[in-house]
């Protein structure tokens, strides 16, 4: 059935796309210019296609109206239960691993054609509550973003218990309360991690190959880059030239959310002065996702539910003409991720038990289908982690039904 309209605390079942992958799933104002681009191939990696600018296109204003979507019925492959709300979860290099982050706690799950299988080999305690994790580019290093900075795990340890201790140290922010650590990234070269501090309004940088070289200290703080009010998702641009950052608020008592474009060279060495440009982004902007080529980026508006498309380009240049394009989804959008190459971007709706499909290519051409539906999951779905050439693609992890769910994502439509 078709979904014409709904309220955010309505369940809806959305729809999905792909082939050959598979997705694991935890339950538990401004104005821009149109891109129109040339015909591609809806294969072809999303961005690639030339821009040209030739009418005005608004950012969505708030409201509770979802996208309207098939809804298709899938199987789970698998279903992994563990002992509390996941919030993110992220596979190790060799695929051999997952590790999932708890409210206090990583468990470190083995993997198995490509499914994560409990119980744990071991469980980390971090009780400073651990949120979004990367690893390092050679594999030995995974950071969590935790309330006062960040966690830093060797990972063979982790995997083999017995091997020393699993945590290497810890980057603290030096800020005062609790700034609520949230997103976090790595530099291309591994040697800066930038944490989102939410509840502190800026983002935190530390050296990480300094704190790996001489032990961890406060003089491992760099210091601090700006953003909008509540920053909740980053992202770094293919070149390691940028990072885009995405605040709820642009200001205070603003409902509209930021995109804010920094310099990655600037904010290694003096964050504060780090700030390029900034754009409205829809209300509450929460995550952010660079296209493969890099020219796009795609920003989840959660109080709008909609998905928006800024010109990478623009957004340095002329940030009040780079939204150039916009796609309804589904209820309070939570995070998002791009599969066969950039083809589909498949996002949570966490008010619901869906993942919202849109192809890319049809979003930039201002098609009405863009939108190319939804598909169950388990109860409100939140995060990803992405794994590109293995048997299991997605991990989805969720806030109700404890779980982790694995769809192949040969069997979605």
């Amino acid at each position: 059935p078709d979904y014409r309209a709904a309220r955010r605390s309505r369940p809806r079942w959305p729809t999905v796309i792909a082939a050959g992958l598979v997705v694991l799933v935890g339950a538990a104002g401004g104005a821009a210019f149109l891109a129109v681009h040339q015909p591609a191939d809806s294969r072809q990696p999303a961005g690639t296609a030339p821009i040209a600018s030739t009418a005005a296109l608004a950012a969505p204003s708030c409201g509770t109206a979802i996208g309207i979507g098939r809804s298709f019925g899938v199987r789970p492959a698998a279903r992994v239960t563990v002992p509390a709300p996941p919030y993110g979860a992220i596979v190790t290099a060799d695929l051999g691993y997952t590790f999932v982050a708890l409210p206090t706690a990583i468990d470190v799950l083995r993997n198995r054609a490509g499914i994560p299988v409990y119980p744990p080999v071991q469980t980390i305690a971090i009780p400073d509550h651990p949120h979004a994790q990367a690893i390092t580019s050679d594999g030995q290093y995974l950071v969590t973003a935790t309330d006062h900075g960040a966690t830093v795990i060797r990972i063979s340890a982790a995997e083999h218990p017995g091997q020393g201790p699993a945590i290497v140290g810890r980057l603290l922010s030096g800020l005062s309360g609790n700034p609520g650590g949230d997103d976090l990234v790595l530099s291309t070269d591994n040697r800066f991690v930038f944490v989102a501090m939410r509840y502190a309004n800026k983002i935190a940088v530390f050296n990480l190959g300094q704190a790996l070289r001489g032990g961890f200290r406060a003089s491992d703080l760099v210091g601090y880059g700006p953003t909008g009010i509540k920053p909740h998702g980053m992202a770094v641009s293919a070149d390691g030239r940028w990072l885009y950052v995405t605040s709820r608020f642009a200001r205070a008592g603003s409902l509209e959310g930021m995109i804010s474009v920094l310099s990655m060279r600037a904010a290694e060495v003096h964050p504060s002065r780090s700030l390029v440009s900034s754009a409205i982004a829809g209300c509450g902007a929460y995550r952010v996702i660079a296209s493969p080529d890099g020219t796009v980026l795609w920003v989840i508006a959660q109080e709008s539910n909609y998905l928006l498309g800024f010109s990478a380009q623009k957004l340095r240049t002329d940030s009040s003409h780079a939204l150039i394009a916009k796609v309804a989804i589904g209820a309070v959008p939570l995070d998002e991720v791009l599969v066969n190459g950039g083809t589909r971007l498949i996002i949570t709706d966490n008010a619901g038990s869906n993942l919202a499909v849109v192809n890319p290519a049809a979003a930039l051409a201002g098609q009405k289908n863009a939108l190319v539906g939804y598909v169950p999951t388990t109860a409100l779905p939140r995060f990803f982690a992405f794994e590109p050439d293995g048997p299991v693609v997605l991990l989805v992890t969720g806030g109700r039904s404890e779980q982790v769910q694995a769809i192949k994502m040969g069997d979605l439509p």
